[in-house]
């Protein structure tokens, strides 16, 4: 399986589209802001932390959809934000004032679709992108203190193929391997999944909702292969 490329954009704001390339990372969501599944990360309430959440839209093609949606960043105050569901064609990014969104879609527009949205904090900082799919989409942001990896995912829904459930796990893995440990790994988004309430050693402490379904099951075995954590279990 190959490694996914990622494309460096410099501080400050991009002009025009970006390249479609491809990539990945990890967590759980339940279609409002959602905290994060990471790789070992403790983090400590100071003036060098940042917030990041995950959004299931349901469609930005409406006109103004995109507009309220940046303005509920700015009154959220939320510096990093994942969307799924924008249902935008191809690949790209949009700025306005200080916020940059990076997106990745299907070939034709209509479904599905993920994105990474930057506020503030880290529209001056050094970024890559890697738009592996309208269901992947991962952000490298170089940091002077830690260098931040989040990766937006929209899995599919249980009505889908398994075909396609591992498809989209070869992508995320295609980000995954790639990723550094000393840098915070963050994967967030929607993976269509319950794990239940299930302790799991290194994965999952046991506070999940539901019970664990097929799909959850997938990302736990996900999870543990690549040594990864699902944050909203922890409390």
């Amino acid at each position: 399986m190959e490694k996914q490329k990622w494309e460096t954009t410099p501080g400050g704001n991009p002009q025009g589209k970006s390249s479609t390339i491809s990539g990945a990372t990890r967590l759980e969501d339940s279609g409002e802001p959602e905290r994060a599944c990471e790789r070992q990360t403790t983090t400590r309430k100071t003036k060098n932390t940042f917030s990041c959440a995950t959004w299931d839209v349901r469609s930005l093609l409406e006109g103004g959809k995109m507009q309220n949606l940046f303005k509920e960043v700015t009154h959220l105050k939320i510096d990093i934000v994942g969307v799924s569901e924008h249902r935008w064609p191809d690949s790209g990014c949009v700025s306005q004032e200080d916020k940059r969104m990076s997106y990745s879609g299907p070939l034709t527009r209509g479904k599905n679709g993920v994105a990474n949205i930057v506020w503030k904090k880290f529209m001056n900082c050094e970024t890559s992108t890697a738009a592996v799919s309208d269901r992947v989409i991962a952000i490298h942001i170089r940091n002077l203190k830690q260098n931040v990896n989040v990766v937006q995912v929209y899995a599919p829904t249980a009505d889908k193929s398994d075909e396609e459930i591992e498809s989209f796990y070869n992508d995320l893995h295609s980000i995954t391997c790639t990723l550094k440990k000393e840098d915070m790994n963050l994967i967030i988004g929607d993976f269509n999944a319950e794990v239940g309430n299930a302790r799991i050693d290194g994965v999952a402490r046991g506070f999940g909702l539901g019970e664990t379904n097929e799909r959850g099951m997938a990302l736990i075995d996900f999870c543990r292969a690549e040594e990864f954590t699902i944050k909203n279990t922890f409390y």
